[in-house]
This record gives C-alpha cells, structure tokens and sequence, in this order.
C-alpha cells in the first residue's frame, strides 16, 4: 500500500482515469481496428500509466503497461491486426491492474496470484485465464 496518504489520493485519481480511458479506447478498437484515434491514445495512456506506475515501484502494473504498450505498438508499426484473443488479453490485464492499484491504494491484496496470471496474459497461453483458486499474492512494490 502507498504510505503517503495525498500521493495515494493522487495516484488513485490519475489512474482510475486512466483505466477508464483504457477501457473505454479499447472498445473503440475493437469496433473499429482501423481506429488510429483510439490506438494512438490507447498508447498514449499505457505509456503514462507505465510512467505513473514505476514512480511508485508497481512493478507488475509497469510490466502490463508495456504490454498494452507492445500490442498497440505491433498494430501501429507493423500493421498487425488484434484478434479476439488479443483484446481478450488486454481486457484481462486491464482487471489485473484495477486490482493491483486497487491493492496500492488500499492494501486489499488480490485473490489471485499476479505474476502467474500476468505470465498468462503476456504469453498468451490459456484463452480462459482464471485467477479462481490461485494462491494469493501482494503486487510487487519497488
């Protein structure tokens, strides 16, 4: 959990925004794939929430930033089209860092173990990633 309770109140409101606008992008491309408005700032906002995140040491909510970051890079630059698994994942790491922020503002810890589910989600192995009966674990603070 943040110590410091006005860097907390701060951290909590830019990334409650931030995952709105993940989400709310997100869908946009998946609608449209083609959408260079919500691709771009779909990237612009993973990359501030990688940024945000790494000030405070979330190391697993960094890591899932980059990915967000690497799928929305392959479209843009390499003309690579998201299929539904790949938004299936975005999607999934979207709630895994609604939980971990959730856990860094308020010391809840997840019912689930992070760094399997985020293998799962970076790798994409398991098209059913499920966090139910996973050993409990805090995100990673640095």
């Amino acid at each position: 959990m943040i110590d410091d309770p006005e860097l907390r109140s701060i951290f909590k409101i830019e990334f409650e925004e931030n995952i709105q606008i993940l989400n709310s992008e997100l869908l946009r491309l998946e609608s449209d794939v083609f959408n260079t408005d919500a691709l771009t700032k779909l990237m612009r906002t993973a990359h501030s929430m990688k940024g945000g995140a790494r000030m405070i040491g979330l190391i697993d909510v960094v890591t899932l930033a980059h990915f967000f970051e690497d799928m929305l890079g392959a479209v843009k630059k390499e003309g690579v089209e998201l299929k539904r698994h790949d938004f299936d994942r975005m999607y999934r790491a979207l709630d895994v860092i609604k939980s971990l922020v959730n856990e860094a503002v308020t010391g809840e810890i997840p019912n689930f173990n992070s760094a399997v589910v985020i293998d799962q989600i970076i790798n994409g192995s398991g098209e059913q990633i499920s966090t139910m009966n996973l050993k409990p674990t805090s995100c990673r603070m640095k």
